[in-house]
């Protein structure tokens, strides 16, 4: 499985939380939960889409293989004509993106803490009056 793949079959899962969601009874004690984790969920998927990931190291692939073997079995949950969420699954799934995440050359995290230093405040010059 490659990077791009991942981003897919993460996006598939947020399509399918959000399928079941609208099937849950409004006062379920875990849909809090769940909007939450579906929030880190997109959250992780943008990162992995704005950042370099060398596919080829040992970390890379080690996450990859765990990634695929969480996301196989928060498939087969979901996959029930009853299809209950399962919450332990979803967070095993955002601390396996968080590690796919970390193998990045340099981890962009668009709605964190990043490691990255930020840019000057003022970084552009105004032109309101320039002539």
């Amino acid at each position: 499985m490659t990077r791009v793949e991942v981003i897919r079959s993460i996006g598939e899962v947020l399509r399918k939380l959000d399928g079941l969601r609208r099937n849950r009874v409004p006062d379920d004690p875990t849909q809090q939960n769940l909007d939450e984790l579906r929030k880190l969920l997109a959250r992780q998927q943008l990162s992995l889409a704005i950042n370099h990931s060398d596919e080829d190291t040992t970390a890379f692939r080690n996450a990859i293989r765990e990634f695929e073997a969480i996301n196989a079995e928060l498939t087969r949950a979901m996959a029930t004509d009853n299809a209950v969420i399962p919450v332990s699954i979803v967070e095993r799934l955002t601390k396996v993106n968080s590690m796919l995440i970390e193998t990045a050359d340099s981890p962009f995290q668009p709605f964190g803490k990043s490691s990255q230093p930020k840019p000057p405040a003022r970084a552009y010059r105004r032109m309101d009056n320039a002539h």
